[in-house]
């Protein structure tokens, strides 16, 4: 060989080395049928935990916790005999004004071996702005659309809600500027509207944050603090140089919300949170969305933990949809290298863990969010082994960001009591639980 065709060779397999998986697809695998010609894996419980009412039209506040037909960006947390699950809420649109956030307590039931949920759902972060409808050409600037982007946390066994006063105004060309922006925008990559060019919405970070302390008491969720600000919530946001949004004042607790350092309990379980997330560097900065091939759109993501005690962790990409990619480090201390595109095939978040005897699975989601499957390996390598866990394919009020039709998406899971359990958003309305028992993982070995 040409000495210069083989260091274009070498520096190729530099560049493009081998994904961390390996996806084998079964017989009979079609990404054109809705259960992809999967068989279904046995054993599995689905359940519909919260299915809202719709707001009345025009309403500037919610009637109550039952109401609001957008639910979405699921989580959960996971005690001895308790789950939380809670999820963004508004009437209807993605991160508009008015969003808040909710969360659902389970009781864990032993002798019918499934959790017991509460029927009204508490609210955990409430708005920051009057409830109002997003649009995706330009909004009147007279409406406040700062909404709060965060959590509820465990830490050292005390439970509290933490996350950003942000915003989601505007649209841009570069999809790397969707997460969490901090300063303005270049004019040639910031529009007020929606169009072909400017595709991608833009989430704004203002430099003030909330937290608050909250317990379980007599089988709910009670506040135990007020809730607090980092500092006061800005009362505006520099888009570009030559063009911001003003705010008028906040809605109560937020208006007259006290600082951090006026709660030392609370204080404390946020530097608690802050040592935690010092130990894992996931990314460097400024390289969460690399990929090894140059399409630099990698966005959600899910890890797992291999029997040899590396890491794995499993992305979407907005610039090549279709395949996952995946990248993998040696331990949690280091950080990720670019993604690699790999041949497991689906869109959207993915989710992914590993069982207690060493087994990795991982949950794909087709591009049109209405199937979810399961793969599995046994050195989170070789994943030769899947089933359809969930195909829904329903009508939904549509709105921002909320199709007419879609089904399971955005899976979150935690492996409690001998099974894994699956959070999602249904059509982006409703929450759904999915229930993995262990057998049915070794149903699929068989």
């Amino acid at each position: 060989m040409h000495r210069l065709g083989l260091l274009i060779l070498i520096f190729t397999q530099a560049v493009y080395a081998a994904p961390p998986i390996q996806w084998q697809p079964p017989a009979g695998f079609n990404p054109d049928l809705p259960d992809l010609g999967l068989a279904p894996l046995p054993g599995v419980t689905h359940e519909v935990l919260y299915m809202p009412q719709p707001v009345p039209e025009g309403a500037s506040a919610y009637p109550s916790t039952l109401h609001g037909l957008y639910n979405h960006h699921p989580m959960m947390l996971c005690g001895e005999y308790w789950m939380i699950v809670y999820w963004t809420n508004h009437a209807v649109d993605e991160n508009a004004p008015g969003q808040r956030v909710l969360a659902l307590l389970g009781r864990y039931d032993a002798e019918r071996g499934q959790y017991i949920w509460d029927r009204e759902p508490t609210e955990i972060a409430p708005p920051i702005s009057a409830l109002h409808r997003r649009y995706e050409e330009a909004m009147p600037t007279d409406v406040d659309p700062r909404i709060p982007q965060g959590g509820l946390n465990l830490v050292n066994g005390q439970l509290l809600s933490r996350g950003a006063v942000g915003l989601c105004w505007g649209w841009t060309d570069e999809p790397g500027l969707k997460v969490r922006r901090t300063s303005p925008l270049d004019p040639p990559h910031y529009s007020d509207g929606r169009s072909k060019q400017y595709d991608f919405d833009i989430s704004w970070v203002l430099p003030s944050g909330y937290a608050q302390l909250w317990s379980i008491e007599n089988g709910k969720i009670v506040p135990q603090s007020p809730l607090c600000l980092s500092a006061p919530i800005p009362d505006q946001m520099p888009l570009t140089a030559k063009q911001s949004l003003h705010f008028g004042p906040a809605l109560p607790p937020y208006q007259d919300a006290p600082d951090f350092k006026s709660q030392p309990q609370l204080l404390a379980a946020i530097g608690r949170m802050d040592a935690d997330r010092v130990n894992d560097n996931s990314y460097k900065p400024g390289e969460a969305s690399l990929a090894a091939n140059g399409k630099n759109g990698l966005m959600h993501r899910a890890q797992f933990q291999r029997p040899d005690g590396s890491f794995v962790i499993i992305r979407d990409n907005l610039l090549d949809r279709g395949y996952y990619y995946a990248a993998e480090r040696p331990s949690q201390q280091q950080s990720y290298p670019p993604g690699e595109k790999t041949n497991l095939y689906g869109g959207v978040l993915p989710a992914a863990g590993s069982l207690p005897d060493g087994r990795c699975w991982i949950l794909a989601n087709t591009s049109n969010r209405r199937t979810f499957y399961l793969t599995i390996s046994d050195d989170g390598r070789d994943f030769d082994r899947t089933a359809l866990l969930l195909h829904i394919s329903e009508s939904w009020t549509p709105g921002l960001g909320k199709s007419a039709r879609g089904g399971p998406q955005y899976p979150q899971a935690v492996f409690a009591h001998d099974s894994v359990w699956i959070i999602y958003s249904i059509g982006k309305q409703a929450i759904g639980l999915t229930r993995i028992p262990l057998r049915s993982f070794d149903l699929l070995d068989d």
